[in-house]
């Protein structure tokens, strides 16, 4: 049995309205875009496992293709959302531990995924029901996600040269989310 990697992408159109405070839509739009690019760039270079970008949106598709991931059209539009189902899973959570920004099924057609809003909650109570063995593994590099404003301060400082890190910057998001701070009292 080979290991895939399944990289769900929302519709970058639908994408990161909690960032609205700080960032334009087109603005929010382009970090999605880029943020995806960043993960189908290094996933592109992990031959060892099939991947498999998954997505309503044809865009999304067709960018994952031109770096060598196999399209899967999410038919279930529900943003990140495809019915696959597992035995193992093993679950990456974000810092909050409300979203999942990784996750190890095996095999590949266990649970329903879930993604949006308290993914992560929702895939632990899946592996529950679905009476498979899961585990909560904690990866530094995929803690951070780009959800809320406090959440492009906690990943810029970081410093990883990255395209999402480099669009940041020339967005200046750090001088917004001055900007947009409260006044100290």
């Amino acid at each position: 049995m080979k290991l895939a990697i399944v990289v769900p992408v929302k519709s970058p159109r639908r994408a990161k309205h909690r960032l609205a405070p700080i960032l334009s839509e087109p603005d929010r739009e382009r970090l999605a875009t880029t943020m995806a690019r960043d993960v189908f760039q290094i996933v592109a270079g992990l031959w060892d496992y099939g991947r498999l970008v998954i997505s309503d949106d044809p865009d999304v598709l067709e960018e994952g293709r031109r770096f060598g991931l196999d399209p899967l059209i999410d038919r279930v539009s529900q943003g990140q959302s495809a019915a696959v189902q597992q035995i193992e899973v093993v679950l990456t959570p974000d810092r909050d531990r409300l979203g999942t920004n990784g996750l190890r099924l095996i095999p590949p057609h266990a649970i329903t995924l879930r993604f949006g809003e308290d993914s992560f909650n929702l895939h632990r109570a899946q592996a529950v029901r679905a009476h498979r063995s899961f585990a909560v593994h904690v990866v530094a590099g995929l803690e951070h996600d780009l959800d809320r404003p406090e959440d492009i301060a906690s990943f810029m400082q970081l410093g990883r040269d990255t395209a999402t890190l480099r669009l940041l910057q020339e967005f200046t998001a750090a001088e917004r989310l001055l900007a947009s701070a409260p006044p100290l009292a």
